[in-house]
């Protein structure tokens, strides 16, 4: 019999590998007749994998006589009996299947419209009609009891339906509790994101401020990253960033590298001045780089220009030096005090003649006698800067037991001292000259 074109044109056929092929989805029937039975048992397991990927939801599985087998019976429900059509297991169709599996337990003379005869509660209604071509005999008592039972399995399928839906309903009450332990986690997180943030641009601000340039270097001294006052050392760009430092070495220390390495196999912080191209001085602090585990990572550096400082330390280094050379080419008394009256610095005559000790804080006003230390105090705490001109006035001091002369116990000395201003019109240091006179 020729198939209508009709019908032919709604079909594919095609040549179909079960096992090596991929299989079709979402397929209404599957037949295969007198095939299972043949194959081993491996090969019949993957196939039954297989067709119940394929079917749709409740879709239908048409065997052969002897096809039936446990695999199936346990992946399928029985659908027709006496034609072996299985039906899939899908939730929407689970009521039907348990019905059509408490019908298998009925006797074949019987035929029982489960469709109509047991409601949604699984509860049978209506009464087992016997079937037109059937002569057998039947006793009516076993019957009710095989009835009874398929009743109490499926109240017993109903209460682990229930059972399911319960553990299904608890699950998705810990997914909300864990869904909410996750919002408040990322709660957390984004707080602390915005602290690191915040932590990192009062960085970068005192950087700024600061002037104070910062690179990280990888342990193969590749650039990791730097910021902008680096920039004024080196001369680097972005776009060397996952350079090399070597390819820099004439414009780095000559020691540099050494440095580098230095710090990276004692593990220790190293610091030194270094001068850049442009003759700035820098104070060079190499630190190990590490990543929250503790593990070396790469070097941190920081450069800090002290050209500004050190040209200051080196001006007042120079003052000082002036001022011992010609204090000792005098021959005067020469002492720098504080406005307090604590010894600075003095020449060597002074220090001979007061016997003045080389620890700090000497107070050179218990050298005066008791009557005349007020007249020196008024001339040394002169508050206003245009005060700060020279005095001249005499001051009776006391001779050290070792440097009285005869009868003399005291000695007048004409002392003349200098003010000198700091920023801000406040007093740094008085320098005092005197002429020495002995007298009673």
């Amino acid at each position: 019999m020729d198939t209508p074109q009709s019908i032919r044109d709604k079909l594919a056929f095609s040549s179909h590998n079960v096992f090596s092929d991929a299989p079709f989805p979402s397929i209404h029937l599957v037949s295969c007749r007198n095939f299972i039975n043949i194959i081993k048992q491996e090969g019949r397991d993957k196939l039954i994998k297989l067709i119940k990927f394929s079917l749709k939801n409740c879709g239908f599985l048409f065997i052969g006589d002897n096809d039936c087998c446990d695999v199936i019976l346990s992946s399928f429900s029985i659908f027709d009996k006496h034609r072996i059509i299985f039906r899939s297991q899908g939730l929407s169709c689970s009521m039907s299947s348990y019905s059509e599996r408490a019908m298998c337990l009925l006797p074949d003379q019987f035929e029982c419209f489960y469709k109509e005869s047991i409601d949604n509660k699984g509860n049978i209604s209506k009464i087992i009609s016997k079937r037109e071509d059937s002569s057998q005999e039947f006793d009516l008592d076993v019957v009710i009891s095989q009835l009874e039972t398929a009743n109490e399995i499926l109240k017993s399928k109903i209460e682990e339906q229930q059972a399911v839906s319960e553990i299904t309903q608890s699950s998705i009450e810990e997914l909300q509790a864990l869904n909410q332990e996750l919002q408040a986690l990322n709660s957390e997180f984004q707080f602390r994101i915005k602290d690191l943030s915040e932590t990192a641009n009062d960085l970068q601000s005192v950087c700024k401020i600061a002037q104070i340039g910062t690179i990280v270097i990888g342990l193969d001294f590749k650039i990791v990253k730097f910021n902008n006052y680096f920039q004024k050392i080196v001369h680097l760009a972005k776009e060397d960033i996952g350079r090399s430092l070597m390819d820099f070495s004439g414009v780095l220390p000559k020691d540099f590298f050494d440095s580098l390495k230095e710090v990276v196999e004692n593990q220790q912080d190293f610091q030194s001045e270094i001068t850049s191209q442009d003759g700035s001085l820098y104070l060079m602090s190499l630190s190990p780089y590490r990543n929250h585990r503790l593990e070396i990572k790469g070097i941190f550096g920081v450069f800090i220009d002290i050209s500004y400082q050190k040209n200051k330390l080196n001006e007042a280094y120079a003052a000082k030096l002036d001022f011992q050379i010609l204090s000792e080419l005098s021959q005067d008394l020469v002492v720098k005090l504080t406005p307090y009256g604590s010894v600075l610095e003095s020449n060597r005559r002074c220090e001979n003649l007061f016997q003045i000790p080389e620890y700090p804080d000497y107070r050179f006003l218990d050298s005066i006698l008791p009557e005349d230390r007020r007249v020196f105090e008024e001339n040394l705490n002169l508050p206003k800067s245009n005060e700060l001109g020279s005095r001249r006035f005499q001051i009776r001091h006391k001779l050290p037991k070792g440097l009285q002369q005869s009868d003399d116990k005291v000695i007048s000395v004409d002392w003349s001292l200098q003010g000198n201003a700091a920023p801000g019109g406040h007093r740094n240091h008085i320098v005092a000259v005197g002429k020495v006179s002995y007298g009673d």
